[in-house]
């Protein structure tokens, strides 16, 4: 397991001071290119709201094709936030959006990360990587 920065990043200005190989947390859709487009940044977190409203074919996860093209040629992954996932009121379509994003993930070979950011246990968090068919690393 890393150790990693994880900043939550709510303007363009805050994304211009981040350092080389850090976590950011970002809900905004615009915002969301800014990041992948930043090539110092590790992986980008929490990008699936609870409160977004699902389209009437698909889930409303902020994460497209080409989001993931971007991020595959910038080399910047999706983490997992495991505490985001504990403290929704709305697991279940939580649930179907990360499922949504780990798809488009592996279709795009972009890198996928599980974030231990509630402090579980090590096996626990294998356990969750292999119930969602994922071989992502660790990070703390």
């Amino acid at each position: 397991m890393k150790k990693m920065e994880i900043k939550e990043v709510s303007s363009i200005k805050e994304l211009n001071s981040v350092k080389k190989d850090s976590i950011l947390k970002s809900q905004d859709p615009k915002l969301i290119r800014y990041i992948l487009e930043n090539k110092k940044i590790k992986a980008i977190c929490s990008i699936e709201e609870d409160s977004l409203k699902d389209f009437m074919h698909s889930r409303n996860s902020n994460l497209n094709n080409i989001f993931c093209e971007i991020a595959r040629k910038n080399n910047i992954g999706y983490a997992i936030s495991i505490s985001n996932l504990l403290n929704s009121k709305n697991k279940i379509s939580l649930f179907g959006k990360i499922f949504q994003n780990i798809k488009l993930c592996k279709k795009h070979k972009v890198k996928i990360y599980i974030l231990n950011d509630s402090n579980k246990n090590q096996k626990d968090l294998e356990a969750f990587s292999r119930f969602l068919n994922i071989h992502g690393e660790i990070i703390k």
